[in-house]
């Protein structure tokens, strides 16, 4: 859906968190809107929620 990066990482037995980077907002205000809808649809999967903010630094 348009994004850059994205980040899965383990945080329990059966849980994940996410991270996911865009390329602007207008990309990242329509993928999230859409993932949020459809993520409490997926059988198995739970959405709990979501934080948003702009990217302020990063270290490769």
């Amino acid at each position: 859906m348009g994004a850059t990066n994205l980040r899965f990482v383990k945080i329990g037995g059966n849980r994940v968190r996410t991270m996911t980077l865009w390329p602007d907002e207008e990309t990242a205000t329509f993928a999230i809107e859409a993932i949020e809808a459809m993520g409490g649809s997926m059988q198995g999967v739970t959405f709990v929620a979501s934080e948003k903010g702009p990217l302020v630094a990063e270290f490769d």
